[in-house]
């Protein structure tokens, strides 16, 4: 749930071919796709606001605040955002997690999970060299008739995903990664889907996400109501307690 990266399920069968398309190609329209560099690095800080529902309806408030350069806050509230249920804390070098009231300091492995976060979280791969990243362009797949350019990424912890590029329109609509789990602090592999793209500010973000386990059960639907840019969120915010 901590993190925004996603996966679709991948369908019964799938065909894999060899692509013209280069790496650089696939990431410059990637990012191209995503709106302007100029308009990102404006960006000093952001406020998402997502409401997501499991497969019981049960529903929660996602609020995440992100400072520059690398201050990250998750909130998982009520529905109504009065109660926190999970609060995620980082400031750049340590972190806590707070869940339903008990409160510990976060693993290595989640601080280095947050750190990468930071890096990612506005600017996606832009200047995924000077960030630590290696990339590998995959074969093409074809899945239920759309076809996807697939690139692996490996972050400077050695953590790897795959992120599906539309052939056609550049985006990226499917990622697969793994992460500790908050409540078990085991390394868990999620899967998701991105739907309905949406232009929030001159950039275009998903307006809805999918979740799905490791065998392939949908964990929550995401729905963004809110982006806010640069509203001068204070460090007093990420105070690591």
């Amino acid at each position: 749930m901590k993190r925004f990266y996603v996966l679709l399920a991948l369908a019964i069968g799938f065909m894999s071919f060899k692509s013209d398309v280069t790496l650089d190609q696939v990431i410059k329209t990637m990012l191209q796709t995503r709106g302007k560099m100029e308009t990102l690095s404006a960006i000093k800080d952001q406020v998402q606001v997502w409401t997501m529902t499991d497969p019981k309806k049960n529903t929660c408030k996602l609020i995440i605040n992100f400072k520059r350069p690398n201050k990250f806050k998750m909130e998982i509230k009520s529905v109504d955002g009065k109660t926190p249920l999970i609060t995620s804390t980082y400031d750049g070098k340590s972190g806590t997690q707070v869940v339903f009231g008990k409160s510990r300091k976060m693993t290595q492995e989640e601080l280095n999970e947050h750190d990468i976060k930071t890096l990612t979280f506005i600017d996606g791969l832009n200047d995924w060299e000077k960030k630590g990243f290696s990339l590998k362009l995959l074969p093409d797949v074809n899945l239920n008739g759309v076809n996807y350019h697939v690139l692996q990424s490996m972050d400077k912890y050695k953590n790897v995903q795959k992120i599906y590029c539309n052939a056609k329109t550049g985006g990226s609509e499917i990622i697969e990664f793994s992460e500790v789990d908050i409540m078990s602090l085991k390394k868990v592999t999620n899967k998701s889907v991105i739907q309905s793209p949406k232009n929030y500010n001159g950039l275009l973000y998903a307006s809805k996400i999918l979740l799905y386990d490791k065998d392939n059960k949908l964990v929550a639907t995401m729905n963004l109501e809110k982006v806010s840019n640069n509203t001068g969120i204070t460090d007093k915010e990420f105070i690591v307690k």
